[in-house]
């Protein structure tokens, strides 16, 4: 197995002088106690930094700023310069620019008061200052600019700030990586994980009430199961009228943040989510027209997700016993959507309630499955890949849950509520919400499904289809 020399890296990570901007917190932490991560909240589930699938070597050294916990990766087998910097987790860039000892670099703040680091880039980074991005949204390149002997990526994991680094986790796995003792990591970051209004990768729960949007935050997720959610924050307005089945979410461009769809009159519209607030506010777009010819198709015949796994929400509708999917092949600044042509992806669903078809993600792989409700069970059929003439290849018919005999269809909803990339299942039953944790997809397509926990309650005569896991 090639590793690029580590030897370089070390020496010159070693002579590091001093760091404008950021190493303002790196010196700092040489003085100061460095902040344990129980001092801020849920870390993120992080991803290692790069493409999805290579494999990157990553060791650390005596005398590593601000302190051992910070990692260098190095690509097996060479070739780490140029490489694709990968956002780890979603999150605002805190800074983008150069620094006396990082070089080129990128300071991302997460949820809950985390942070991560990416330095030596080969060039100015990809994004700016105050720019919100998306899990694996490119960063910039590897590089070796400022102190650096060799090509290669410094990153951190941090609480509050860069100095207070502590040990990285990937996945939810802690690393293995000590002084002497380097690690070989394959990258899991193959999308965004999830979705949701601030690209947190926490779904968020939207409701549709007397013509207004509500927003409830997704906080964080507890040993328990139960969701912290937020307050109730209005985050739109006069859609007195539209059914509210009519009114769906989708991530559109593929940034991460869950954009507005509407179907109106035979036409769907599109309302792009251009950033998040902190009081729970939404940036919405203007109307823009995405599609038209659905006349006379009911609301809840059109699905959205994640087909093939390209970040980008496709779109699937259910006509006379056919599924057909429209590739989302790119999004226009003009808001437009470049959708690919009908293309027939399933069939032999004459007889099942369209509000008894569900995509999501069940086993995490970046493409949502598919997922019926049938005479009070639940079964999956997993999306195996994405053919390039638009087709879809379904696993088998398999029994992922049972007993939901006198349910309603719309009272069932899949979305990611922990951030781990697997969407979990949740209900609407006398005016309570329950969550049932996705807690790993197994060979055979089960799913290991948590115990029944009540995550909320009070919407008692709130309509099922009014409900949005987003």
């Amino acid at each position: 197995m090639k590793i690029e020399s580590r030897s370089g890296v070390a020496a010159a990570r070693r002579s590091m002088s001093r760091a404008t901007v950021v190493t303002t917190s790196l010196t700092a932490a040489l003085f100061t106690i460095v902040i344990p991560a129980e001092a801020v909240g849920p870390r993120p589930i992080f991803q290692v930094p790069f493409e999805c699938g290579q494999v990157w070597e990553a060791s650390t050294y005596d005398g590593h700023k601000p302190n051992t916990n910070s990692l260098d990766f190095l690509k097996v087998g060479g070739g780490s310069n140029g490489q694709p910097i990968l956002a780890s987790a979603a999150g605002t860039v805190d800074y983008a620019g150069w620094d006396n000892g990082g070089g080129w670099m990128v300071n991302l703040r997460h949820s809950d008061g985390w942070g991560t680091s990416y330095l030596h880039m080969i060039e100015t980074p990809a994004v700016t200052a105050g720019q919100a991005v998306a899990l694996g949204q490119q960063l910039g390149r590897v590089g070796s600019t400022g102190d650096s002997g060799t090509p290669h990526l410094h990153y951190q994991q941090w609480a509050d700030a860069p100095g207070n680094t502590v040990r990285a986790e990937f996945n939810g796995v802690p690393v293995n990586v000590r002084v002497g003792q380097p690690e070989v990591l394959t990258s899991q970051n193959c999308g965004r994980r999830g979705g949701s209004l601030s690209g947190d990768s926490r779904a968020d729960l939207v409701s549709v009430q007397n013509g207004g949007l509500f927003g409830y935050a997704n906080n964080g997720y507890h040993s328990n199961g139960t969701v912290r959610w937020g307050a109730r924050v209005q985050i739109g307005g006069g859609w007195d009228g539209v059914p509210e089945a009519a009114v769906k979410f989708a991530d559109l461009n593929g940034d991460g943040l869950t954009d507005l769809v509407s179907k109106q009159d035979g036409g769907l519209f599109g309302y792009a989510n251009n950033g998040y607030n902190s009081n729970g506010t939404v940036r919405w777009g203007p109307r823009v027209q995405i599609g038209g010819g659905w006349e006379g198709v009911p609301d809840t015949a059109m699905k959205y997700g994640d087909l093939n796994g390209d970040g980008r929400t496709d779109l699937m509708s259910v006509q006379n016993g056919g599924l057909f999917g429209y590739a989302n092949n790119g999004y226009n600044s003009n808001g437009t959507v470049r959708w690919g042509p009908r293309v027939q992806i399933g069939g032999g669903w004459e007889g099942v309630p369209d509000a008894a078809l569900y995509l999501g993600d069940l086993n995490g792989d970046g493409r949502v499955d598919l997922m019926s409700k049938q005479d009070g069970g639940l079964f999956g059929y997993a999306n195996n890949g994405y053919n390039s003439n638009g087709t879809v290849q379904w696993g088998p018919r398999v029994q992922i849950g049972g007993g939901w005999e006198g349910v309603p269809d719309a009272a069932l909803y899949l979305g990611d509520l922990n951030g781990d990339g697997r969407a979990d299942l949740m209900s609407k039953q006398d005016g309570g919400l329950f969550g049932y944790a996705n807690d790993g997809y197994n060979s055979n397509g089960t799913v290991r499904w948590g115990s029944r926990v009540q995550i909320g309650g009070g919407w008692e005569g709130v309509p099922d289809a009014a409900l949005n896991l987003v």
